[in-house]
């Protein structure tokens, strides 16, 4: 799944959302982000044959640097969680509906 995030919401990066629950999710960042910073989000939601956007307020829980197969750190890039804040009651629906549909196709 797709997500863009931003500081300030005039600059946006992309990133790729590695786990994801109605709570919270883990992407990986180019840089370390400091625990308690807010961030925004959005996250490009796959459903039938429209893509929807959410956004939403996001509080950093953690940020470590990436670990390489092999050892060592990757360069510049950074495993960081987030709880998710402030999302509207339909948003959460939507999202509840975009896990279980993702769940359904993975077969579990």
């Amino acid at each position: 799944m797709l997500v863009k995030y931003s500081r300030d919401g005039s600059l946006w990066d992309i990133s790729y959302v590695k786990d994801f629950s109605e709570t919270g999710m883990k992407i990986t960042t180019s840089g370390k982000c400091t625990p308690g910073e807010f961030l925004k989000f959005r996250v490009r939601i796959p459903l039938e044959a429209a893509f929807e956007w959410l956004e939403f307020p996001g509080k950093i829980v953690d940020s470590e640097a990436l670990m390489a197969p092999g050892g060592g750190v990757v360069p510049d890039t950074y495993i960081t969680r987030i709880q998710i804040s402030g999302i509207e009651d339909d948003q959460k629906g939507l999202l509840r509906k975009y896990i279980e549909w993702f769940l359904k196709e993975q077969g579990k």
